[in-house]
């Protein structure tokens, strides 16, 4: 009894000992300067004292695990805005083991079998662009209440990429899901993406997505292309609207990731969402108008959905916030 007890109380102390590195190492410390540098580009607003009415409308009706998480981008984003600087002791305990868990789980496990084949687990991608949100979040899937209702309806994933998100999302869904990427470079990657996942069941569709039917301009960027009138590839937009009654698709999920361009794709897809009520992944960090309107805008078309927004934990403070919309049945 006596060793047993000896055992524990020296777990108790490993525990502890443990909590103390993650306190005080640096390492886990905020150093993302990207993440800086762009919220100083897209979210300087953040420091007119006068937030109150766009901070009630957006915090309006969330629960409160997500006034948290509001409130928490806000403080650490005008804390980056006044000190300008990075190595900052942002994060919390639980924070920084789950950072640390990514590092172990996530980041170690990412390892190159092909001349231009990476692999985690089991998926495969043909550059090593695998992001946390993707594949250790599933996309924050999992934070809707129920996902039986997808099984037989359709995902709709703007704001492609290489493919990744649909290789993760494919698994929920039994119908086809949708891909909408219109950067050539990466529309290419998403088709070696679905050769080397042999995927089937994938519609891929080389659109913009926006509020009317036109040409605009892209500007590529990897990963970040966006549309911009300084683009140099000129690009079709249509609105999802009329793609979903030209091809008789039934949503089940919107998934929107569109570096700012999330407010005309879903004043293009207000129709289909308010008649056939999928749920919702929208993508809110891009800037400073996109992060407080985009709730609002949803909640104006009287849809009786419960919205809720969730930061996953990966070493930043802003990048990668989703509004997630479930209709309330």
């Amino acid at each position: 009894m006596e060793e047993e007890k000896l055992r524990e109380l020296e777990q108790k102390l490993q525990n502890c000992e443990n909590m103390l590195k993650l306190m005080m190492d640096d390492k886990m410390f905020y150093k993302h300067n990207f993440e800086v540098n762009f919220i100083f580009k897209h979210f300087s607003q953040l420091t007119d004292i006068n937030l109150k009415d766009k901070y009630l409308k957006l915090v309006n009706n969330l629960d409160e695990d997500s006034i948290i998480t509001v409130q928490r981008i806000i403080r650490r984003a005008k804390t980056i805005l006044a000190l300008n600087k990075t190595n900052i002791d942002f994060f919390t305990l639980e924070e920084k083991t789950q950072l640390f868990k990514n590092l172990d789980d996530f980041t170690g496990h990412i390892i190159q079998i092909a001349e231009d084949v990476w692999a985690y687990k089991k998926y495969l991608l043909p550059v090593p662009h695998f992001e946390c949100n993707v594949f250790v979040h599933d996309c924050l899937i999992n934070e809707f209440n129920d996902l039986s209702s997808l099984k037989d309806r359709s995902i709709i994933d703007v704001g492609g990429y290489i493919g990744d998100s649909a290789l993760v999302l494919r698994k929920y869904s039994e119908a086809p899901i949708y891909v909408f990427e219109p950067d050539e470079r990466n529309y290419a990657l998403m088709q070696k993406t679905i050769e080397l996942n042999n995927l089937s069941n994938i519609v891929t569709e080389k659109y913009v997505l926006g509020d009317c039917r036109k040409e605009v301009a892209l500007a590529t960027k990897g990963s970040m292309s966006a549309v911009n009138e300084d683009g140099a590839e000129k690009i079709q937009q249509i609105t999802l609207d009329e793609y979903v009654k030209a091809n008789n698709v039934n949503a089940g999920l919107i998934k929107v990731d569109i570096e700012g361009y999330e407010i005309p794709f879903l004043l293009g897809a207000k129709e289909t969402i308010t008649t056939q009520k999928p749920k919702l992944l929208i993508s809110i960090y891009h800037n400073f108008e996109q992060f407080f309107d985009v709730k609002p805008l949803l909640e104006s078309w009287g849809l009786n959905y419960k919205f809720k927004i969730v930061k996953p934990v990966d070493g930043a403070v802003l990048l990668e916030t989703v509004l997630i919309g479930e209709p309330v049945e």
